[in-house]
């Protein structure tokens, strides 16, 4: 009897040290995970304060096409910024990137964007592990794989791959060469079917996407239609038709695969184009009166044609703040951008003081 209760005590010690250790366990292996979590959530802020100061950099130098050297961490974009891990995004004036940006490494390339006057410069954000393919061999899409950055950056004897780019004059040539992402380019034709998809298949559907430009000039303007894969065939995304103004916001579009985040941040850099329109308008104002007073009706009168132009830039700004995409609103910006670049270069031919 005596053993018998010996025994049962044992055998309650011994339950009482396991339940004990697993509590103990549990709580170390928490702390840990919490400490892991404090960890790469420190490592996250990291990054994102890091990617805010290079893009800011790299976005004050135009025309720069530069490699970012990054820790792996993947990082989400829409129209509110950049963002590791789901902290808050960090916003770099008005920039342009694919959803997901994964990889050690990442290419940033800025553009001025001038309406005729400098407006603003727009920051186009990759990886070189998303590949874009330009089909056609019409002089618009060589012009446009010519104008893209390079698809190698050399310093010295290293050399790294800068933009994934390919010019393609035929879809049944495309391959899955192992990129996380895939862009298609169309110019002036609307993907049908599984057209180009036949060797890609089995990629997801959000990991391809296509745009149409639709226009016979990079320097003009033009119409955007936005497709994403749907299985094995392509599919318009649902009120996706856009326009682009001037090259830059074509360029824009190319590495912008959601049609929302490209509209998103055209309204911001209209609404750039309205301050800096209001900016040249009181400086023209004075210009007037400057050569009124002064009775040189030359001046003064070429000035007063620009004056019309800016003021009908900027209402016309004003109104895609709130209404982009709208076509006949960027067909006048452009109409009247146009008539102001001619007149400015009148007005430097009289020697009067040029707007811009």
């Amino acid at each position: 009897m005596g053993n018998s209760k010996g025994f049962v005590e044992i055998q309650f010690n011994w339950i009482f040290v396991l339940i004990i250790g697993g509590i103990i366990l549990v709580f170390f292996i928490g702390i840990a995970e919490k400490q892991k979590s404090v960890s790469e959530g420190k490592v996250s802020i990291k990054v994102r304060s890091d990617i805010k100061t290079i893009l800011t950099g790299i976005r004050a130098s135009t025309d720069t096409a530069s490699i970012i050297d990054l820790i792996g961490k993947e990082i989400s974009y829409n129209c509110e910024g950049y963002s590791v891990q789901g902290i808050n995004p960090t916003q770099v004036g008005i920039s342009f990137s694919p959803s997901k940006i994964k990889g050690f490494k990442v290419m940033a390339w800025s553009k001025d964007w001038s309406m005729p006057y400098r407006v603003s410069n727009f920051l186009m954000v990759t990886s070189p592990d998303i590949k874009y393919i330009i089909i056609g061999t019409s002089d618009i899409a060589r012009e446009l794989n010519n104008s893209l950055p390079p698809n190698f950056l050399t310093k010295g004897n290293n050399k790294q791959t800068l933009l994934n780019k390919e010019l393609s004059g035929d879809t049944n040539d495309i391959k899955n060469d192992g990129n996380y992402r895939v862009r298609f380019v169309f110019f002036n034709h609307n993907p049908t079917g599984s057209e180009g998809l036949s060797n890609i298949n089995s990629m997801e559907d959000s990991e391809v996407s296509a745009i149409n430009i639709v226009g016979n000039s990079l320097e003009g303007f033009g119409e955007l239609k936005f497709y994403k894969k749907k299985g094995n065939n392509w599919e318009n995304f649902p009120h996706s038709i856009s326009y682009y103004l001037g090259k830059e916001s074509l360029f824009a579009a190319v590495f912008t695969e959601d049609y929302k985040s490209y509209n998103c941040n055209m309204q911001k850099a209209f609404k750039h184009l309205s301050i800096v329109s209001d900016i040249y308008i009181r400086r023209t104002n004075s210009l007037v009166r400057s050569y009124q007073n002064a009775g040189d009706t030359t001046c003064a009168t070429q000035l007063l044609l620009s004056l019309e132009s800016i003021e009908g830039i900027k209402t016309n700004a004003n109104k895609l703040v709130n209404f982009f995409p709208s076509q006949p609103e960027i067909a006048t910006i452009f109409q009247r951008a146009s008539e102001l670049r001619s007149s400015n270069d009148q007005i430097q031919r009289l020697s009067c003081s040029e707007v811009y």
